[in-house]
C-alpha cells in the first residue's frame, strides 16, 4: 500500500511539472531598459582574539571585574555587512564563560550588539549591554558607551538584581 502511495504522488508531482512548463511562453528581450548592476554586498564574519573584561558596576561604584585573559576557542565574535566595500553595520556575537576577580565565581555571558554605520561608512559611538548570569547566584547588567574617535568607555549604568556583592 505505500509503494502505491509513494508512485502515485511522483506520478502527480510528475504531471504538475509537466503542466508548468513555460516552453511555450514568448520572451521579450528588454534588457536595455533594465539596471541590471546591483551594489557588491556580503557579509562576512571573523573570530576575535584577546582577552575580555568588563567591570561590574553596582550602584553607581565599581565593585569587581569580570575577566578572562583569552577568548580563543570561545564563542565570542562579529557579523558584519558591506555594500561596495563599506561597512553598513556589525554585530558583536559574545558567548562566552568568564572569571570574578573578587569571589572566583564563574560567569556566563550572552549577548549581541548591533552597530550600525552612517553613508561614509563611520561611526561616533554605539551602547553595548553585558548579561551575566553567575553560577553562585549573582546576576548583574551592564551598559556601556564606546565613542569610537576617543577610543573611551564610559559605563553609564549597571543592575545588580540579584548580587552577591
Amino acid at each position: 500500500m505505500k509503494t502505491f502511495k509513494l508512485l502515485f504522488l511522483m506520478f502527480i508531482f510528475a504531471g504538475l511539472l509537466a503542466g508548468c512548463s513555460k516552453d511555450e511562453e514568448l520572451y521579450e528581450d528588454n534588457s536595455s531598459d533594465l539596471q541590471l548592476k546591483s551594489a557588491d554586498s556580503k557579509t562576512i564574519n571573523f573570530e576575535m582574539t584577546g582577552e575580555y573584561y568588563t567591570p561590574v558596576i553596582c550602584d553607581g561604584e565599581t565593585v569587581d571585574f569580570l575577566y578572562v585573559p583569552d577568548v580563543t576557542g570561545q564563542n565570542i565574535h562579529i557579523t558584519a555587512h558591506m555594500i561596495d566595500g563599506q561597512f553598513v553595520w556589525f554585530i558583536v556575537h559574545t558567548k562566552l564563560t568568564i572569571t570574578s576577580e573578587q569571589t572566583g565565581e564563574t560567569f556566563k555571558i550572552n549577548d549581541q550588539t548591533k552597530v550600525f554605520f552612517d553613508e561614509n561608512g563611520e561611526y561616533d559611538t554605539f551602547t553595548m549591554h553585558i548579561h551575566a548570569k553567575g553560577d553562585k547566584g549573582t546576576h548583574v547588567i551592564m551598559f556601556f558607551d564606546f565613542d569610537w574617535a576617543s577610543q573611551t568607555l564610559d559605563f553609564p549604568k549597571g543592575i545588580c538584581p540579584q548580587s552577591n556583592y
